[in-house]
């Protein structure tokens, strides 16, 4: 059977020319720094039986992240069979520990805990067809990372065709992950739902300081120098914060509203690279829907992540007792004490303040109890 492949380059050459950010040293020593352009990248595609591959050169993960499919990367290494572990990078929402790389050594075995979801793996690939292909050392997030045997046209397909072999195969292990919200209504929802939060000015959120952009961990290091930008207001800051942002918004006299519109561009060593808008870049949990925003996302949980937690959950000894219920009475009669402490606040806010799982926790808290959640 003969293959047929489409394929097309895109490149990306900046005429701009910048200092680095580290120039006034050489200025205050009366030396001359020449500026830099920023390097080139390139979005090399490939159409095979209907379906879009990227290979992405340089910065250019970034903007092809955007559009690939966030399983593609898992999927994969589901099926593969995988040796030596090296680094997994987990996500616990609701945890204080939202984002965690592990390194290994001597590791073979995936194991994870009940409320880890995978975001990438990077392992040893265990296959006699990869020999003349790609090098062993996988990383897998939502894109495969490959150190390519030879630099071909030729090698680069022969490896889409590997890939498809592989996604064909059944499942070896199970990963937890989330996946994304496709219902458009219950995103309309979670977006209305946050609005209302952000509009309230109690809602808490951060700004990531690790994402995995395909199969690359960004971390948003102080290395960097950050722009904000909206409607033609501009401003650098040095560290990525919340607040910072905040005060962007007052400073221009912005809507709160519009604060997850603005645009984040990181800065280092002239490069300037899109990050994404506020609303790309935070992490935020919609308790009552049981969903989190995640790179502009919104993600539920897969069968596999409810699998892991309901096993963990299995292991826990649990007692009951029916004076712990929380009954409408209990909770009525907290936000009316919580209502006479804080009187210029509404019962809604209150409500979405201390929510139920909240307040049957300091109850128990005050009886003893000591409390564990993280």
């Amino acid at each position: 059977m003969t293959n047929t492949f489409l394929v097309s380059l895109y490149t990306h050459f900046s005429k701009e020319e910048k200092k680095p950010n580290w120039a006034w040293i050489v200025e205050e020593m009366d030396g001359v720094l020449e500026t830099v352009k920023s390097q080139p990248s390139g979005i090399f595609t490939i159409i095979h039986n209907n379906d879009m591959y990227a290979v992405s050169f340089g910065h250019s993960f970034f903007a092809v992240e955007k559009y690939c499919d966030k399983d593609f990367g898992m999927e994969f290494a589901k099926r593969i069979e995988l040796d030596e572990i090296k680094t997994t990078t987990l996500l616990s929402p609701n945890s204080r520990k939202n984002k965690t790389v592990n390194t290994f050594i001597d590791y073979n075995t995936l194991e994870f805990t009940g409320g880890e979801s995978v975001a990438k793996l990077k392992a040893k690939c265990v296959n006699e067809q990869i020999e003349e292909l790609f090098k062993p050392m996988l990383e897998m997030g939502s894109s495969i990372k490959f150190i390519t045997k030879y630099e071909s046209i030729e090698n680069i397909l022969a490896i889409v065709l590997f890939v498809e072999d592989i996604l064909k195969k059944e499942i070896k292990r199970k990963i937890p992950m989330f996946e994304r919200v496709k219902d458009k209504e219950k995103i309309k929802t979670l977006e209305e739902s946050l609005k209302v939060n952000l509009e309230s000015e109690n809602l808490k959120i951060n700004l990531s300081e690790l994402d995995i952009i395909g199969a690359t961990e960004i971390f948003y290091s102080n290395d960097f120098e950050y722009e904000l930008s909206y409607y033609g207001k501009r401003k650098k800051i040095k560290s990525l914060d919340i607040q910072e942002v905040k005060e962007f918004v007052q400073e221009n006299q912005f809507n709160y509203e519009n604060l997850l519109k603005i645009r984040i561009s990181g800065i280092k060593d002239g490069n300037t690279t899109y990050l994404g808008t506020i609303h790309n870049l935070i992490d935020y949990t919609d308790e009552d829907n049981k969903c989190l925003l995640n790179k502009g996302n919104w993600m539920m949980y897969n069968d596999d992540f409810m699998e892991y937690l309901h096993g963990s959950l299995r292991e826990i000894e649990c007692i009951y007792d029916p004076s712990w219920n929380m009954t409408n009475e209990i909770y009525g009669d907290f936000i009316k004490k919580m209502m006479k402490e804080h009187p210029g606040k509404t019962k809604e806010q209150l409500e979405k303040k201390y929510y139920r799982e909240y307040v049957f926790n300091t109850l128990r808290e005050k009886e003893g109890f000591d409390l564990y959640s993280i």
